[in-house]
């Protein structure tokens, strides 16, 4: 069994691939190591080791929204340049 780093790294391609086979523009792919890291369990660890509290989940939430709503992410209000 691949241990969780080396999963990562089998399967990161292989989802890459996938959303360039199909050609959809509305699939996005966001890592989830930029919502929630192994830098941030220092300052916000899991609880039980793998559930986020209500502090850690106000990050994840704050991270998301930065990344999917900014001005070219994939989720950005539509405006006058649409």
């Amino acid at each position: 069994m691949l241990s969780w780093p080396w999963r990562r790294l089998a399967f990161g391609p292989a989802v890459h691939g996938f959303l360039d086979t199909i050609r959809d523009g509305n699939l996005h792919y966001l890592d989830g190591l930029r919502l929630y890291g192994p830098d941030d369990a220092d300052d916000l660890p899991l609880p039980d080791r793998l559930h986020p509290d209500g502090a850690t989940h106000r990050r994840i939430g704050e991270r998301f929204a930065h990344l999917a709503f900014a001005a070219k992410g994939p989720l950005a209000p539509a405006g006058p340049h649409r």
